[in-house]
């Protein structure tokens, strides 16, 4: 396989895959990658070599091949592989390889990597060495992970009907975790819950379950309503199963912590700083998590 014909090959394999697709190709190329290397068994406790960082082509590329060509039911040789995986180290450049490099650029831009290498003419990222936040990430097995591939599609179908207003709010409170803007990622979280809490409040108040004029309360009194509503027998006639209840219960005590953090992040002068990664995590996971108890009152 000659160089023209790799760039070809390769090309044609990623023009199938969406977005999506080569997001979540290029993370279990990454896990793959940290799974199958060889032991650590450095001894020495002064000079101690790091053993997080990946090249493009020698580690990353040959693991995003061997997907690729799962994905379509076939195996490379051993010679095609050897050419090929080059293409991730000169071929960044291309239109073609556009979306790996995207996906470079995130794993940097959101602290998981920094590169330690690049080439002399294009300047692009030959090596990477992974950030403990990113050797953590890596290693979780956490499915709701909201820097994973898949995070806001599995509240879509949590949640079918929710106003697309309220995951447009939660793709750009992900967004500014990416950058690492963790303040304006928990308005936006908690402006996204608002949002599904007033569509909430109003299908109650349209099937006489709150009294009229609820909808024009203040999110605080919209959330004490509807936890009043999910304390009282007539919750009965949405949620039918005890812990249908105590999940929607949960979710609005969830939703008014976030309202004060969100209150908080508004004030010139916050109680708490929002310097902690992981808090913000937490709270987008968690508004994952509990988006379809708060939804499950607008059956």
């Amino acid at each position: 396989m000659t160089d023209d014909e790799s760039r070809r090959a390769l090309r044609d394999l990623l023009a199938e895959l969406s977005d999506v697709e080569l997001r979540v190709m290029c993370v279990e190329a990454l896990r793959r990658w940290r799974t199958k290397r060889g032991p650590y068994s450095w001894q020495d406790p002064i000079w101690t070599p790091d053993y997080e960082t990946f090249s493009m082509h020698g580690d990353f590329g040959p693991h995003v091949l061997s997907l690729l060509a799962e994905r379509k039911g076939t195996k490379l040789r051993d010679d095609e592989v050897q050419v090929m995986k080059e293409r991730f180290g000169d071929g960044l450049s291309n239109e073609w390889m556009t979306g790996v490099a995207e996906f470079v650029w995130w794993l940097i831009r959101a602290g998981l990597a920094v590169d330690t290498e690049r080439t002399a003419k294009r300047f692009y990222p030959q090596k990477l060495r992974l950030t403990r936040r990113g050797v953590s990430w890596l290693s979780s097995t956490e499915a709701d992970d909201p820097l994973l591939p898949g995070f806001l599609d599995r509240i879509r179908v949590r949640c079918p009907a929710l106003p697309e207003g309220v995951v447009s709010l939660l793709v750009d409170a992900r967004a500014c975790l990416d950058h690492t803007l963790h303040r304006p990622a928990v308005v936006l979280m908690g402006v996204a819950y608002e949002l599904a809490i007033e569509t909430v409040v109003g299908e109650l108040v349209n099937k006489n379950l709150l009294p009229s004029g609820s909808g024009d309360k203040l999110p605080a009194e919209k959330i004490a309503r509807v936890k009043t509503f999910i304390a009282g027998p007539d919750v009965k006639h949405i949620l039918t199963e005890s812990d249908e209840v105590r999940a929607a219960s949960a979710a609005y005590d969830f939703a008014d912590t976030l309202r004060l953090r969100r209150n908080d992040a508004a004030h010139t002068t916050p109680a708490f700083d929002f310097s902690h990664r992981s808090e913000t995590e937490e709270f987008l996971i968690s508004a994952g998590r509990h988006l379809p108890g708060i939804w499950s009152l607008a059956r």
